[in-house]
């Protein structure tokens, strides 16, 4: 029987990855025929005839294509099950929701690619923390905390005879009930206490939910600004749930600096986002393409359908209008449940909306470790250097691609073309063994089974 101690990863000098072709998060070319060299959880240096210590790793790249780990900004670890919200309400205890967010994070997320989440809804503050201290294996995690939202808003996900007063414990996972400025002032302050690295805030109705119409405006101006209030004086900022011009407007009247969805605006509120500096976190696969069908997620209700209609035809026109007035975007999968799996649809769709794939790749890579970068330094777990992008100093997130997404976008879809996965210098994926130098070893082929000693990374399988 395998053994239940946790095995701590392999340490070498460095690892030096040769001859690839970098797309380093923010460019619109290549950098072609590089070498990147990290050591420790950063990278050391990029770029030609770079070699390693002794006894290091060396990976022969030759013809893959390097990028950045995928950084997913809008998630929802804490979501989980056939009926998605209601399972948080009716079905799970919190125990429950963990475990199963726990090998979420593992097999759909981290071993898919994706190497940082900003988790914009939820209470895995928790799984955020034990991640951070090498206890969990998954991605980074950004977490929001519980979001802040009034009773009837988007994620009040409490029965319909439910009392105010009830225990939420297990509510808890998603929504914090609030009312009045008092109440947010310290919601907010107690989610930057336990670990948060932003608010998030609902002040628009949503789809997914079932008291509020996407009509509604479901936080006051008061209410909003305390929420900036707090998160600035953290250093931080505030991300909301918002579809309509008036729930938008009324965020940016507060100071909000980020936006997700956004999909009912008219075009003069993309206009002042863009004046403003707004960031769009953009969810494009669940509003154009899932929502084309919303009758097929099993457990919408029938205005749950209609509410993701009326989405689905408001999409491509804000899509259309963000391009055209450039606005800084983001990309976020939004998807949870039984879609997580498939969560790289919403960078590869980008495509089809008139986005080159290195504006796609964008998104999800350089843009998004510019935002991470708005929670610090006081409230950003990971201070050592940038995240979503290829050079010195940053964090050695790694992806390797035996194909160029950078010509083909569906190459990220494409399990087999991903080659290696590298979080913080630390191998997850290689399967690119190689050994041109014979005074280097090469790198490990990992298994996902503590009994195979070159296993690296601790917990992996403890779900």
């Amino acid at each position: 029987m395998a053994s239940t101690e946790p095995i701590s990863p392999v340490s070498v000098p460095q690892v030096l990855i040769k001859n690839v072709d970098v797309f380093d998060g923010n460019s619109y070319s290549l950098a072609v025929g590089q070498d990147v060299l990290v050591e420790g959880e950063l990278i050391k240096a990029v770029g030609q005839g770079l070699s390693a210590a002794d006894a290091s790793i060396v990976i022969d790249g030759t013809g893959c294509t390097l990028t950045p780990g995928l950084i997913d900004m809008h998630q929802h670890l804490m979501i989980n099950g056939p009926d998605g919200l209601k399972n948080a309400a009716e079905n799970m205890d919190f125990a429950t929701i963990g475990a199963m967010a726990a090998q979420s994070m593992y097999a759909h997320l981290l071993m898919k690619g994706w190497t940082t989440v900003r988790d914009i809804g939820g209470n895995s503050l928790g799984l955020a923390k034990y991640v951070r201290l090498g206890e969990l294996t998954g991605p980074r995690i950004y977490s929001a905390g519980p979001a802040i939202a009034p009773p009837g808003g988007h994620t009040d996900i409490g029965g319909w005879n439910q009392n105010h007063a009830q225990d939420e414990s297990v509510l808890m996972t998603q929504w914090a009930e609030v009312s009045g400025r008092e109440e947010v002032v310290r919601q907010a302050r107690w989610n930057f206490r336990k670990g948060a690295a932003f608010l998030k805030a609902m002040p628009g109705g949503g789809v997914a939910s079932d008291y509020d119409p996407l009509e509604v405006v479901n936080l006051t101006l008061d209410e909003l600004k305390a929420a900036v209030e707090i998160a600035e004086d953290q250093k931080s900022y505030v991300a909301v749930h918002a579809y309509r011009d008036d729930a938008v407007n009324r965020s940016l009247d507060a100071g909000v600096k980020c936006v997700e969805h956004n999909f009912l605006v008219s075009e003069e509120t993309v206009i002042r986002m863009a004046e403003e500096n707004v960031v769009l976190g953009l969810q494009g696969f669940m509003a154009a393409i899932a929502f084309a069908h919303p009758e097929t997620v099993p457990w919408y209700t029938a205005e749950q359908v209609r509410k993701a209609r009326q989405v689905h035809e408001g999409a491509m026109q804000m899509i259309e209008w963000a391009r055209k007035h450039n606005l800084f975007i983001v990309s976020g999968s939004d998807m949870f449940a039984e879609n997580a799996p498939i969560a790289k649809k919403n960078i590869t769709v980008e495509v089809d909306f008139g986005f080159t794939p290195f504006e796609a790749l964008r998104h999800a890579t350089g843009n998004a470790g510019k935002v991470l970068e708005m929670s610090g330094p006081a409230r950003n777990p990971y201070r050592a250097g940038p995240l979503g992008v290829i050079t010195e100093g940053a964090y050695a997130d790694i992806l390797l691609w035996s194909s160029d997404p950078t010509k083909d976008i569906t190459v990220l879809e494409d399990e087999s073309k991903l080659g290696l996965i590298m979080k913080g210098g630390e191998l997850y994926k290689n399967i690119l063994v190689s050994d041109t130098d014979p005074a280097h070893r090469p790198a490990p082929q990992m298994r996902i089974s503590p009994d195979n000693p070159e296993f690296t990374h601790r917990n992996a399988c403890c779900i």
